[in-house]
């Protein structure tokens, strides 16, 4: 609506008692905080909308179960894209085009012994880093293994 002096108002002639709040964006009343909403969006998958990636079933046909697991989990385009990955560099394959992956234990040793690392620059003893290491990790290492650990 535009006033008698040419400028335009934000009252379009409703009753302000009719009006939901007294302003627009920031300048809104405050009023009660609305509860709904946050948290991860939902998914689109079989499981929400009943339909199956026909990728998926053209896997099938290719890969071993094992490998449908992991496509399953992580979803197909990251297992399409990770198996594009791995088939194109030839410097990670055997004479047969096998990729060997390492065991995630390895992953898991490797993390455990950089915590060791940083708690033993930190200060601690072999003492302190077994308790630490056996509360938050649950991992019951020998004294002598710590100490062989922190001075690597």
């Amino acid at each position: 609506m535009i006033t008698s002096n040419g400028k335009r108002s934000s009252n379009n002639g409703m009753d302000p008692d009719d009006q939901a709040s007294d302003g627009v964006g920031g300048r809104q009343a405050d009023g009660p905080t609305d509860q709904r909403g946050g948290g991860y969006l939902d998914i689109c998958n079989e499981k929400k909308h009943g339909f199956a990636d026909p990728r998926r079933a053209d896997l099938v046909d290719l890969v071993p179960d094992h490998w449908l697991a992991v496509a399953d989990q992580i979803g197909v385009d990251n297992f399409l894209l990770t198996w594009q990955l791995l088939s194109e560099n030839d410097s990670i394959q055997d004479n047969f085009g096998r990729v060997h992956i390492p065991n995630f234990s390895a992953w898991l040793r490797y993390q455990r012994n950089r915590l060791i690392s940083t708690l033993a620059r930190r200060g601690d003893s072999a003492q302190d880093i077994h308790e630490t290491l056996k509360k938050r990790l649950g991992y019951d290492l020998s004294f002598g293994h710590i100490r062989d650990l922190m001075k690597q």
